[in-house]
């Protein structure tokens, strides 16, 4: 619907009055369901402790029978695996040095409330270094129920089915039970 020029600039006047009159309901719009993105977890706040990859120790494998999120949660290790980068490359810059088509080892420490993480860093990769590999210590989660890993600072989200996604909801991955 038009409204004629004279009318828009009357109604512009009366509402910067505050004497706009009401709208008729059937122009009143109606919001759209907002898009529902997930909430991140609640992080424990600490510094980000990196650790030479050589002098990380990472746990032993999540048995593969066991239930990939309690065998985590009980100390054992799982591998990261992420996709490819989308052909935008949006989502290897909200990754920033973890790499797309990269698989990270990951652990939890509840007695401290860690993640260890170790695996390709893509600054190191880009500056021609030898060894490109980090390994860090992130604080993570107060609740592991969240299903929330984080990696070098970078918190993802892990669904029931251990898709891994970026807080925006992008799935990017699959948290797997660590093979070597």
């Amino acid at each position: 619907m038009r409204i004629p020029l004279s009318i828009a600039v009357v109604a512009l006047i009366l509402s910067a009055c505050g004497k706009a009159p009401e709208p008729p309901a059937s122009e009143v719009e109606v919001p759209v369901e907002a898009e529902i993105v997930p909430e991140l977890p609640a992080v424990v706040q600490g510094p980000i402790q990196e650790v030479a990859p050589n002098d990380l120790v990472v746990p032993a494998a999540v048995a593969a029978e066991t239930d990939l999120w309690t065998g985590i949660m009980a100390g054992g290790a799982a591998s990261l695996k992420l996709d490819a980068c989308p052909a935008d490359s949006a989502v290897q810059i909200a990754l920033m040095s973890v790499m797309c088509a990269e698989t990270y080892d990951v652990f939890y420490d509840a007695a401290s409330l860690r993640w260890g993480a170790i695996g390709k860093n893509g600054t190191l990769a880009s500056e021609g270094a030898t060894e490109a590999r980090s390994a860090f210590l992130n604080p993570g989660p107060i609740y592991p129920d969240q299903r929330a890993v984080v990696v070098w600072g970078l918190t993802f989200n892990v669904d029931e089915s251990y898709t891994v996604r970026l807080a925006d909801g992008t799935a990017i991955g699959k948290l797997v039970h660590k093979t070597t």
